[in-house]
This record gives structure tokens, sequence and C-alpha cells, in this order.
């Protein structure tokens, strides 16, 4: 029924007309040229006043009612009936919004790997689960990631306080709140080095603390807690206050981010960020301890992304184990002392079929090229088929963890993701 109202919505739009709608943006053989100039001839719309249709842009609740109102005015009882189905499509319409604002859904991610070197193969698999419930503008999500156990029988990582994470949103006047549970950043270990380029993985999940921010005009301020170190018996041994003052001018943000990290009747430390988003470029300051840091990442072109990461030795504490500074491409820690330059390119030849290419490049305290390449196809919507070669050289042969590895090692991989 829905589409047959559009369609025919649209059927008695495009009747032949003799005159264009003589609106800049509109050419004469665009496809809706004809409909638009039907309404304009209706008087139902006659664009904006820099004389742009604007057919891309989204349109108003207001703007919808307006038009609407026009239509059923100006058109003529040819149009009445349709007006009257339009009007309970609306009501179908809003009815099924109303239910999504209630609506649970399950949605997630299964991937089944091989990994291969030239001595070893070895199969697991990831998934990763997320339930989602709307109550209106709240929600609550619980969302479950099996990480690095399906890979590797040696990882035993406790169900509550590993692989399950919760996330409950709140909307409160003007203010939303965030409140997260869950295990932090899980760094994986790789038993017997047979995968160098696999250790000190990284699996970036949510950390405990709740959050309230606002937004101002142009002015952005949240204020939050995190928990930073929390035992298994869940004594919390780090904590973190922190804040964050960000500003929009034009295509800009601006934004001053300070941490600070305390243990009851024990250390203190202080890191300041300030950061600044400049259309696809991204400038990052940070000042902490007795170092500093410095971040520019630089989107080009929508297929090419570079970053240079440089950190000062003894930038971060104890307190802050190695994060405040975003993963590389490989989802590895940029350490003090050190600089990574990176690169990723991503390629789309066709709708089915892209290629990729990541690397880094590390310099300091140990250095390390690592690249990957690789080729994704699409054999379905939900389901893409995934291979990569990956190649890694430590000419010292001590990573940047002091793990002992091959100078050179290479990794071939195949994955099969299926989302539902």
């Amino acid at each position: 029924m829905k589409f047959l109202v559009i369609f025919s919505f649209i059927f008695l739009l495009t009747t032949p007309l003799l005159a264009q709608p003589g609106l800049k943006d509109v050419l004469s053989d665009h496809w809706a040229s004809q409909a638009i100039a039907e309404l304009v001839s209706l008087e139902v719309t006659a664009g904006y006043p820099d004389g742009t249709f604007r057919g891309s842009a989204p349109i108003s609740r207001f703007e919808m009612a307006a038009f609407l109102a026009k239509l059923a005015l100006r058109s003529g009882p040819k149009y009445q009936k349709l007006i009257h189905e339009l009007r309970n499509e609306a009501s179908v319409l809003k009815y099924e919004q109303q239910q999504a604002a209630f609506a649970t859904s399950l949605s997630g991610t299964f991937t089944p790997q091989i990994k291969m070197t030239s001595t070893k193969a070895q199969a697991g698999y990831r998934l990763q689960l997320s339930m989602l419930k709307n109550f209106m503008a709240n929600s609550w999500r619980l969302n479950l990631d099996t990480i690095d156990t399906g890979f590797n029988s040696n990882v035993n990582r406790d169900l509550a306080t590993g692989l399950l994470d919760f996330e409950g949103r709140l909307k409160l006047d003007r203010w939303d709140w965030k409140i997260k549970v869950g295990p932090g950043p899980i760094v994986h270990t790789e038993p017997d080095n047979v995968f160098p380029a696999e250790n000190k993985t990284v699996y970036d999940r949510p950390r405990t603390g709740v959050e309230a921010r606002t937004r101002v005009g142009a002015l952005d301020f949240s204020a939050g807690y995190v928990a930073r170190q929390v035992a298994m018996s869940g004594l919390v041994g780090v904590h973190e206050l922190t804040s964050q003052l960000g500003f929009h001018f034009g295509q800009q943000y601006l934004y001053f981010q300070p941490h600070y990290l305390f243990v009851i009747d024990g250390g203190r430390d202080v890191l300041v960020e300030a950061g600044l988003d400049w259309r696809k470029t991204n400038i990052l300051l940070g000042y902490g301890g007795s170092g500093q840091y410095l971040r520019l990442a630089q989107k080009i072109g929508g297929w090419l992304e570079l970053s240079y990461d440089t950190v000062s030795p003894n930038y971060r504490s104890a307190l802050c184990q190695n994060e405040f500074i975003p993963l590389n491409n490989f989802n590895r820690y940029v350490l003090d002392g050190t600089t990574d330059l990176g690169v990723k390119i991503t390629q789309d030849l066709s709708n089915q079929v892209g290629l990729s290419f990541k690397a880094d490049s590390v310099a300091g305290q140990s250095e390390y090229f690592l690249w990957q390449a690789g080729l994704d196809y699409a054999t379905s919507p939900a389901m893409t088929l995934g291979v990569f070669y990956r190649s890694y050289s430590v000419p010292s042969g001590v990573d940047q963890f002091s793990f002992a590895v091959p100078t050179n090692s290479r990794m071939v991989g195949l994955s099969l993701s299926s989302s539902f």
C-alpha cells in the first residue's frame, strides 16, 4: 500500500508540462523537473529566496506541513483522495516510529578466521553481539565480545568481567548522561610468539564510568568519572576525573580536555590535551608528567589517511599505563619515547570488491615496520570474504615490549565476516 500511494502521487505530479520549473539548480533534463514545475505552477512551492529548490536537502516537519496544506487547497478534486491516503500513510509511519521508540533489537557479527605462517596455522573466531532496548530518548545496550578467546585456547577471560559490557543513555533536560560498565582495554599476549605481529594487540573495550554532556550554542561541555584500574574483586585502584570544553566555529572544532588521575591515599597525575578538528585535519597536543605529545592526522579524498604521532619520554606516569593516545593502524599502543608514522588506503574496485593497505613505521626505543595488504569480497550485503598478507620487520630482534622476535615474519589470513 505504501509504495502504491507514493507511486500514484509521483504519477499525478509528473503530468507533462509545457514550462520548466525556473529554479537555478533544477535542469530541464532532470528526471523530476516536470513534477517540480507543476508544484511551482500550483504555487505549492516557489523554492528558496535565492532561486534554488535544494532537492537533496532534508525537509523539516514544518516544511512538510506547509507543503501538504498548500497542495490540499490548490490542487483540485483529483488529488483529494490521494492526499487522504497520504494522511493515512503518515499515521502508519508515526505508529511505526512510536513502536521503534520502545523497540528491542539484537545485532551482531560472527567472524571465523584462519591465520598462517610458513610453520604454523591457527583457526579461530570472534563473536560480537549487541542487544539494544529503547525507551523514547533513553536506551540501554548490552554487548558481548569474545575478543581473543576464540583464537587461542590458552586465553581464559571471565565472562562477566572480560567479555560483557553495558551502556545506558539517559536524557535529562539539556543534559545527556552516559553510564558504562566494562572491562576497559584488553591487551592480547601471543603465547610462544607464534604470530609476533599479533602480540600486544589491544581490544578497545569501554571502561566503567559516568559522563554528562550538554551543548549551549556553539559550546560543548562534558564532565565525567572513570574507574581506570579495577581489580577482580571490584576494588578500584586508579580513579579519573575528566572534563571537556569544545567550541564549534564554522567547519572547525576546538576542544580542551584535562584528566586528573589519583589513587586514594596514593599518587596523583594530570594530563592536559588540546585539539583542533578542521575539515579532514586533526591536531592534538598533550602535556603530562615531564613530556609532551603531538598527533597530526589528515584524510585525503576519502581513500587516504595519514597520521603522525610523536611522544616524548616520561609523557605518561604509571597511573596512565599506555593510554590517552589513539591506537595505531594495527591496534597497538604508541609508547613513550617513540614516533609512529601511519598510512591507510582503502579503494573500492566495484560494489563488491575492495582493496586495502595499511602500514606503521615506528622509531624510538624499538624500531619496527608493519604493513598489511588486503582484498575484501562482499558475497552478499551481510557477508564479506577477506584475505590479507601481513609483514612484520624488527631489525633489532627485540620488539617495543622487550619480547624476542624474528627480524622478519610474515602471515597470511583468511576470514569470513557475517553480520545479522
